[in-house]
């Protein structure tokens, strides 16, 4: 019998999430210090948890939240795969109430099942989920028993369809926060949510 415990966590914050600018898989930015304070509390209630393998996507606010796993381990795979969606033109842009405007028709128009849309130069949900599934194969391949991944808001939402098999229109349906922790099992193949958006770690 085959079993994994997968932890998914979201990065800490940086400045563009404080000031609300879209990042994306296009900007490289890095944690602020409200970020690091995340992960240092993510770190501290998790670091029980004898982690075998910390995947990150290969942008830099994710590897400094998973820093002090990967000392703690000494093992870190980095998944391109797991990178944020690329928000193409709206990517490190000030929040005008025209672009923000396109922001919310464009994930309006997701939730409505038209999941080939794109903001301009950008990936849609359909191309993100292929590379999630490339990412998935490499995970199931993993000899861990327990891994934390840790990725991006927008990525985190289509994994978590992909992997519990889930309708790609309701993504929204998995909320997330700074460091929030989603954890499931994976058991023969088949993927059983068992925590939701955890923050417990960040009332401490």
């Amino acid at each position: 019998m085959s079993r994994k415990t997968i932890y998914i966590a979201r990065h800490g914050q940086t400045d563009f999430n404080l000031k609300k600018i879209v990042q994306g898989s296009g900007v490289d930015s890095v944690l602020n210090e409200k970020g690091i304070a995340q992960a240092e509390k993510l770190f501290n209630a998790y670091q029980h948890v004898p982690f075998g393998q910390i995947i990150t996507s290969k942008l830099q606010r994710t590897i400094q939240t998973a820093a002090g796993f990967i000392e703690k381990f000494n093992t870190h795979n980095i998944y391109p795969e797991f990178n944020e969606i690329d928000w193409g033109i709206l990517e490190g842009v000030k929040p005008s109430p025209e672009n923000r405007q396109e922001f919310w028709e464009v994930t309006k128009a997701w939730s409505q099942g038209h999941l080939e849309r794109v903001v301009g130069q950008g990936e849609s949900p359909l191309q993100v989920q292929s590379r999630m599934r490339l990412g998935l194969d490499k995970l199931k391949r993993e000899k861990a028993e327990n891994i934390l991944v840790v990725s991006h808001g927008r990525a985190m939402r289509i994994m978590l369809c992909t992997f519990l098999n889930i309708p790609l229109r309701r993504m929204d349906e998995f909320p997330h926060s700074n460091t929030s922790v989603y954890k499931l099992e994976l058991e023969n193949d088949i993927f059983k949510l068992q925590e939701r958006n955890n923050t417990a770690h960040l009332d401490y």
